[in-house]
C-alpha cells in the first residue's frame, strides 16, 4: 500500500485516504476491511487551527505514507509522533525481538511543511502513529512566544527557515499519547478531552525541545535530512557497536564538521551520545520483556564488561538493569 498527500489549508486527511483507496469515512474514522487488516485512521478537530489524526492499525501488507512538499508555504505544522512497543506475543523468539527493535523506533518529528517526509510501517505490525497539525499562530499563541530569543522556537513557529528535529519519546509524552488514544468521541465533554491532553503533549515535547543545548540553528534542505536519517538508520543496524564517525561521514559523503553538527541540531545530542542513549533505550525494552537475562542484554548491545553496562544503565535509570526487572 502507498499513500501520498500534500498538506494544505483545509486538507482532510481521513476524507482524502478513504478517497484514494476507496473506503467509507464514518464519524471522521476510516476503518480498514478484514482483506486489508484492522483498525482505524480518526481525524479529531478541535477548530480550524488545531487538529489530531491517530493511525491505530495492523495491515496485511507493506504501508507507504509520503508527505509531499507542498508548491505554496502555508502555516500548518506537522508534528508527528510514533510511538513503537514490543509486541507480545507467544512463540515469539529473541530474534525476533531483536529485528523488531531494529526496525522499530519510538519518536517525535518536527518538520518544515516544505520539506517532504515519509513514514514505512511493516506489514502485520501494531502501528501506533500521531499527528498533531496546528497553525503557527495558534502555537505562537499557546506558547506565548510572539519574539523569542530562542533560535529553534523561531525557526518552528516564524517558519522562516526549513527545520527538520527529533525528539526522544519520553515515558510522559507516550503515557499521554496513550491517553489520547483511550478518548471516546461520545462521551459528554469528549472534545475538551481531546484539547487538553492534546495541550498537555504539546507542553511535554516543547518544554523537552527548550532543554536542547545548542545555540545556532542552520536550515536544512531535503538531501541533508535524508542523509541525517541515514546516519541514525546506520546506527541503529549495528547497534552493539559504537558509530565510526570517519566511516559514516565517508558513506553519507558529507564532512565529519558539517554531519555532527546536522546531526546534534536534528536529534538535539552528539552521534555518540544518542548511540550511548539509544542502547540504554533498547536495554530497558528488553529488560520489560523478560526474555533475555541482564547479562544477555548487556552482550547484543556490545559490552564485554557487565560492571560497565550496569553502571551506565544506573546513570541513565537510577537503578541496576537487575533492580529494573524487579519493578517491572
Amino acid at each position: 500500500m502507498k499513500f501520498e498527500f500534500t498538506v494544505y489549508p483545509n486538507f482532510n486527511f481521513v476524507e482524502s485516504f478513504a478517497k484514494h483507496f476507496g473506503l467509507p469515512v464514518k464519524d471522521n474514522t476510516v476503518s480498514f476491511p478484514k482483506n486489508k487488516g484492522e483498525g482505524f485512521i480518526k481525524l479529531i478537530e478541535l477548530n480550524p487551527d488545531l487538529k489530531c489524526v491517530i493511525h491505530h492499525y495492523r495491515l496485511k501488507e507493506d504501508f507507504l505514507l509520503k508527505r509531499l512538499s507542498p508548491d505554496e508555504k502555508n502555516e500548518m505544522l506537522s508534528l508527528v509522533f510514533y510511538n513503537q512497543e514490543i509486541p507480545v506475543a507467544k512463540g515469539q523468539n529473541k530474534e525476533e525481538i531483536i529485528h523488531f527493535l531494529k526496525q522499530h523506533n519510538s519518536a517525535i518529528q518536527i518538520a518544515s511543511s516544505a520539506l517532504s517526509t515519509q513514514a514505512f510501517f511493516p506489514k502485520n505490525t501494531e502501528i501506533h502513529y500521531i499527528v498533531i497539525g496546528i497553525r503557527r499562530k495558534a502555537l505562537k499563541s499557546l506558547l506565548k512566544i510572539p519574539n523569542s530569543n530562542n533560535e529553534l522556537l523561531n525557526h518552528i513557529a516564524h517558519g522562516n527557515v526549513l527545520f527538520y528535529y527529533f525528539e526522544e519519546l519520553t515515558e510522559d509524552i507516550a503515557f499521554e499519547l496513550k491517553n489520547l488514544m483511550l478518548i471516546e468521541r461520545s462521551k459528554n465533554l469528549s472534545l475538551l478531552s481531546y484539547q487538553i491532553s492534546i495541550q498537555k503533549i504539546l507542553f511535554l515535547l516543547f518544554r523537552k525541545l527548550l532543554e536542547r543545548t545548542s545555540k545556532s540553528h542552520y536550515p536544512i534542505n531535503k538531501e541533508d535530512a535524508d542523509k541525517v536519517t541515514e546516519i541514525r538508520r546506520t546506527i541503529v543496524e549495528d547497534i552493539g557497536t559504537p558509530p565510526r564517525l570517519e566511516t559514516i561521514a565517508e558513506q553519507v559523503g558529507m564532512s565529519q564538521t558539517k554531519m555532527k553538527r546536522l546531526f546534534k541540531q536534528v536529534y538535539g545530542s552528539s552521534i555518540y551520545q544518542y548511540y550511548q542513549t539509544l542502547r540504554m533505550q533498547k536495554a530497558s525494552l528488553l529488560l520489560k520483556h523478560n526474555e533475555y537475562s541482564v547479562t544477555e542484554i548487556g552482550y547484543q548491545l556490545g559490552f564485554t564488561n557487565m560492571s560497565h553496562f550496569s553502571r551506565l544503565f544506573k546513570r541513565y535509570y537510577g537503578m541496576t538493569p537487575k533492580n529494573y526487572t524487579k519493578v517491572g
